[in-house]
């Protein structure tokens, strides 16, 4: 089945609206040293574009930070190049102001971004709050944004049957991302036949079975096409981002060319598994 926030054309508020079908996004935050210390960017996404778009990347998740950080020449490079991305942003919507969301408001719509991942507080508490401060901002962009709630384990919203009963009245339900490689096969199955319309985009990071280190797709193909299968079974049409690859959790671990090479290989894993018939 292809989720109602699979679209095709384009979108006056997002010019780079493009059809999302089995397309892979390169998550830059998978590049980033600095991505879980001073979260200080180390990367210029004007010097990386080129080199995604010429891997065969269809588009790039962009961390919030290589934006909200660095000078506006970077996102006007963004902007002016149209190549699809998604906002990787991290509000928990506890926060009642709408100031800084006003602001990513105008740089979403100024890139043109298809969409924006974000998340739920941390713990067990704050579920209604956050939803309460969400929902108006969110439901200021177009109908076809994916507004892409990243429903994270030991967050209010891990339990993601119970996030999408508690949005259906939303005037446009927000979507969710899965993390496919992360869940268990029961899990992923009962989202897609009971919630096919919320499931659009998934974010991949293959974890070792005893030390929960990353590792790349295909150091576990069993588990990978196992997972994928579910997906292929149930007509699954959205999207993918290689979130992390071998590497990302050594904070003294491979230089940034390792890592862009192991995406590469994911990238090459991942496509080789989607066109199988």
């Amino acid at each position: 089945m292809v989720p109602a926030y699979i679209y095709h054309g384009q979108c006056q508020d997002t010019p780079h609206s493009m059809p999302l079908t089995n397309d892979v996004y390169l998550a830059t935050v998978l590049l980033e040293p600095n991505r879980w210390g001073s979260r200080d960017p180390s990367i210029d996404l004007r010097e990386w574009l080129p080199r995604v778009k010429a891997a065969g990347f269809d588009g790039i998740e962009i961390w919030d930070d290589h934006l909200l950080k660095t000078e506006p020449a970077v996102a006007a490079a963004i902007a002016s190049d149209e190549f699809p991305t998604i906002l990787n942003h991290y509000d928990t919507g506890l926060d009642a102001s709408s100031a800084a969301r006003e602001k990513l408001h105008k740089l979403i719509t100024h890139i043109g971004c298809r969409g924006m991942k974000w998340n739920g507080p941390k713990g067990t508490e704050g579920a209604a709050e956050c939803l309460r401060n969400m929902r108006p901002w969110i439901e200021q962009f177009p109908s076809n944004f994916l507004a892409l709630c990243e429903c994270h384990p030991g967050t209010v919203f891990e339990n993601i049957p119970e996030f999408a009963k508690s949005t259906a009245n939303w005037n446009t339900p927000p979507p969710v991302i899965l993390h496919l490689l992360n869940m268990d096969a029961d899990d992923v199955h009962y989202m897609l036949t009971h919630f096919p319309e919320r499931v659009a985009h998934i974010h991949l990071q293959m974890r070792h079975e005893h030390d929960n280190s990353i590792m790349r797709l295909d150091e576990r193909p069993d588990l990978f096409q196992e997972q994928i299968k579910i997906l292929k079974d149930a007509d699954f049409a959205g999207s993918y981002s290689i979130e992390f690859t071998k590497g990302c959790t050594h904070a003294d671990g491979p230089d940034i060319e390792t890592l862009f090479s192991h995406a590469l290989q994911d990238l090459k894993f991942l496509r080789g598994e989607l066109n199988k018939s």
